[in-house]
């Protein structure tokens, strides 16, 4: 899996480039120009190996074999030059050129929130590229050029923990003000007595929280008439507030009004799925057993159809707006599915947890820490030299 380890030690650091120097006008053609260049030293390593020497004295040639790209959604889109993308959503239109480079989500007949299997397989009918030209890392890299779409990974890290489990837990917390259970004061009060009992759980429990305060900026909710959105910086408080919330509607739905009981039963399944599918992947090595694939289909679809509810419930019946549809909901869907998919076929399943980033992200938060120490002028030499540096010292 690839997490263990400081990640100084367990990532290469390819590249270190201002962003400035490849964005806008550029239309990110050093980028691309960069990822050619490792494409094609990919290639050739494909063909020709490399020589390493055992610790026996034996020298033995390795193969590396790329296999996919990770990262977040933004980051693939940009480097697989993707023309179907969350960029490309239409919520004023019934279609619109489609959201997901997978399948034809968000096209004509094809909602992208309709995340059912069947739905899923239709969408994955007479599927065009989604791009007008292969990208290099398509173009170079050995791969089956018929599904070189698979090739660029959703990223379970940004799409749960950055995405659809933050947004329930942000909802989470807009429904307990929303229906008074905390009756004092305004609202960002309201939110000062819930992160005071964030902090007692997490004495409880050992966890650890991040963030210093909860805040409407924190929950994406400006107003009443926002769309409630976990916008917290750290991945790894959505999952402490997860925990949280799953044993706060626990203690909360013995004594639930019998009109809200439907509303918060699916509130708490909703998160509790969420920690189920995470938990159940954490402690899964790198190939799930059977057990394990089925129970992350379970919760997986478990989370979805909940999430689904709750929307509908909230916009239908409750006359509020919670619990919004995000691309990110299709791109969680798209975990599930080919978890289902490889079920039907009769063949195993990698853990998607190989495909997350939040290792990656503490890696990139280092080499960043670098380049804040240099001078800007001669940013992209210093910064690999203190890479270097630092990785020498971790060994």
């Amino acid at each position: 899996m690839n997490y263990i380890e400081p990640s100084i030690k367990t990532r290469y650091l390819y590249s270190c480039i201002l962003a400035n120097e490849y964005g806008g006008k550029r239309q990110n053609k050093p980028l691309l120009e960069l990822t050619k260049h490792m494409a094609q030293e990919f290639h050739d390593l494909f063909y020709t190996g490399v020589e390493i020497m055992r610790g026996s004295g034996e020298p033995e040639t390795l193969f590396p074999v790329v296999i996919g790209l990770k990262g977040d959604w933004g980051g693939l889109s940009k480097i697989g030059t993707l023309s179907r993308s969350y960029t490309r959503d239409t919520p004023t239109k019934p279609h619109g050129p489609g959201i997901c480079h997978l399948c034809r989500a968000g096209q004509k007949s094809h909602p992208w929130h309709k995340v059912d299997y069947d739905s899923m397989m239709k969408a994955r009918q007479d599927v065009e590229p989604p791009w007008k030209r292969p990208p290099p890392l398509v173009q170079y890299i050995p791969m089956d050029v018929t599904r070189a779409a698979e090739f660029f990974r959703p990223d379970l890290f940004h799409t749960c923990h950055k995405g659809v489990s933050a947004d329930a837990c942000a909802n989470s917390i807009v429904t307990l003000i929303d229906f008074d259970y905390y009756p004092n004061g305004s609202f960002p009060q309201k939110l000062d007595e819930i992160y005071e009992e964030i902090q007692a759980f997490c004495k409880n429990n050992q966890k650890f929280l991040h963030m210093l305060k909860l805040t409407r900026s924190a929950i994406g909710y400006s107003s009443s008439a926002e769309y409630p959105t976990g916008s917290w910086f750290k991945g790894a408080d959505t999952t402490v507030l997860s925990l949280f919330l799953e044993e706060k509607y626990a203690t909360l739905l013995p004594t639930c009004p019998a009109e809200l009981k439907p509303y918060f039963v699916e509130v708490h399944r909703t998160i509790r799925s969420s920690n189920e599918f995470l938990k159940g992947l954490y402690h899964a090595d790198t190939w799930l057993t059977e057990a394990e694939r089925r129970h992350a289909i379970e919760s997986g679809r478990c989370f979805l159809n909940s999430f689904k509810f709750c929307a509908e419930h909230a916009f239908l019946q409750l006359n509020l707006t919670r619990w919004k549809y995000q691309p990110k909901y299709h791109l969680f869907a798209e975990v599930i599915f080919l978890l289902e998919k490889n079920l039907h076929e009769g063949v195993s399943s990698l853990n998607p947890l190989i495909e997350a980033t939040q290792v990656d992200e503490d890696f990139v938060g280092k080499v960043s820490r670098f380049s804040l120490q240099v001078s800007v002028r001669t940013i992209s030499e210093r910064t690999i030299k203190k890479y270097l540096l630092s990785l020498a010292s971790a060994w």
